[in-house]
């Protein structure tokens, strides 16, 4: 239960190390409950008005953090981050992003963690660096329109760090790397080619984006998820140079999760009810598929 809660994944709990921390929606808004994880005594509870959502719990160095979205009516919405002190659940520092244009794309949104900083895809076209003890901005880096229109025109979503590198992808149907220290932008690199240039594919459609999680790095490559013609495959990109590698897809409606090994130089990627399958992750060609053993109390499936 411990790797399950505290995979990236599960967005809405947190394990410390002597407590559970989750939220639960109310009227209004939501709260935000401490229990004991040994007798599941609560610890603490603390109520947050009018946020729409929690999208994350994050536990780092010892404080929750968590990011939240605010809705503004409609599909509108932006993020907030709270720091919270994880045994008494009182407030270090909130951040809000200070431009106050919101986004109709309703992203999901994961934080990611260094030493000393978090990073965050924001809905002002914005990807954000903080001082994870103060919530200063350290940098922000602009989206591609952002940077050469002035105008805010991407919902960045989850975000990940590696070797000194932040991966992430957006609404404008770019995926990104940008420079850790720096927040200088170090390559952005489009749908793949074979996609936009599908007549059957409209990329400015509602139903045509990047799915903003799961997307992983990892073993040289960064996977991400797309969504078009009404089914979603997965996609590979070089870490180092933004080059479209791959594309795969089994005929799944979602992929709600994936695993990349380094070592096996491979990534397990579940089909829901049926098995996992083993995928290179140099060539996106299927390895293997491990069925898993038929249920007898499934209605539908023979034992």
């Amino acid at each position: 239960m411990d790797c399950a809660l505290n995979h990236p994944q599960y967005h809405n709990g947190r394990f410390t190390d002597d407590t559970v921390v989750y939220y639960f929606p109310g009227e209004g808004g939501c709260v935000l409950y401490c229990r004991d994880r040994e007798n599941g005594e609560l610890q603490w509870e603390k109520p947050f008005n009018w946020l729409a959502n929690v999208r994350q719990i994050a536990y780092n160095d010892g404080k929750l953090y968590f990011l939240s979205k605010d809705n503004m009516g409609g599909e509108k919405y932006r993020v907030k981050i709270f720091c919270l002190d994880a045994e008494t659940g009182e407030e270090n520092w909130t951040h809000i992003p200070q431009t106050t244009i919101v986004s109709f794309f309703f992203s999901h949104h994961l934080l990611s963690f260094d030493e000393t900083a978090l990073y965050y895809g924001g809905t002002d076209s914005f990807v954000y660096k903080l001082d994870k003890e103060t919530g200063e901005t350290i940098w922000k880096a602009p989206s591609r329109g952002m940077e050469e229109m002035g105008n805010p025109d991407a919902v960045f979503s989850t975000v990940e760090i590696s070797n000194g590198k932040v991966f992430t992808h957006a609404s404008d149907d770019y995926v990104y790397c940008f420079d850790a220290e720096t927040g200088d932008r170090l390559w952005a690199s489009p749908m793949p080619e074979h996609i936009r240039n599908d007549p059957e594919v409209d990329v400015n459609a509602q139903d045509v984006y990047f799915v903003p999680d799961p997307m992983h790095v990892g073993a040289g490559h960064l996977i991400a998820q797309l969504q078009y013609k009404g089914q979603r495959s997965l996609v590979s990109y070089n870490m180092e140079t933004g080059e479209y590698e791959w594309e795969l897809s089994l005929d799944i409606a979602h992929f709600p999760s994936f695993l990349i090994v380094e070592e096996q130089n491979s990534m397990y990627v579940p089909a829901i009810s049926t098995g996992i399958t083993r995928v290179s992750l140099d060539t996106g060609e299927i390895i293997r598929h491990y069925l898993f053993p038929p249920r007898s109390d499934t209605p539908g499936r023979p034992s």
